[in-house]
């Protein structure tokens, strides 16, 4: 085999699989942190680099060979000489598996307003969830109210339950889904 930029990091190669069990190649390795504040305790970001003929997209859960999981997410390709030589994917840790519900409502034939009519399990998600670092003070009654950040790959809406938890703001982030808990 003739060694080119298309096929030279190959030799570096592992094989990881998707959440459903289908297997592909690529290399995993800590992306570049530069200074990181002493009280900053996220979880380690990571990329990963594919073959530009991977089915592996962003938005998918995948498994490396230590049995970590990761979310998928979109991040960039290498060009050489105007042809895509591989693809990289930013990955982000599934720290927990997640309770997702939805409150159900219904209309209620005599006053046509919708009503509650109690929860819907929606099954349990993979997600990373970190604290956010800065909680906010309710400053009437004193107290911090706990908030989080939620990294997933479903797609949540205002109001969704997490472990007991509310969904308090979604956005669309890099083929993610990015959403605050309280």
């Amino acid at each position: 085999m003739t060694v080119s930029l298309e096929n030279i990091h190959r030799r570096h190669e592992s094989m990881l699989k998707t959440i459903e069990g289908f297997p592909f190649p690529g290399v995993v390795y800590a992306a570049g942190e530069g200074t990181i504040p002493s009280y900053d305790f996220s979880e380690t970001r990571f990329l990963l680099r594919v073959r530009t003929t991977s089915p592996v997209r962003e938005g998918m859960v995948v498994v490396d060979p230590n049995q970590r999981v990761f979310l998928t997410a979109r991040h960039d390709y290498s060009l050489n000489q105007g042809a895509a030589v591989y693809r990289t994917l930013r990955l982000f840790p599934a720290t927990q598996q997640l309770k997702w519900q939805r409150e159900q409502t219904t209309l209620d034939p005599l006053t046509q307003l919708e009503r509650g009519n109690g929860k819907a399990d929606l099954g349990m998600i993979w997600a990373l969830k970190e604290p956010i670092t800065k909680e906010p003070i309710d400053l009437t009654l004193r107290i911090k109210e706990q908030a989080f950040r939620i990294i997933t790959n479903v797609d949540l809406r205002d109001g969704d339950i997490l472990d007991d938890m509310v969904v308090r703001r979604v956005d669309k982030v890099l083929g993610l889904t990015l959403a605050e808990l309280q």
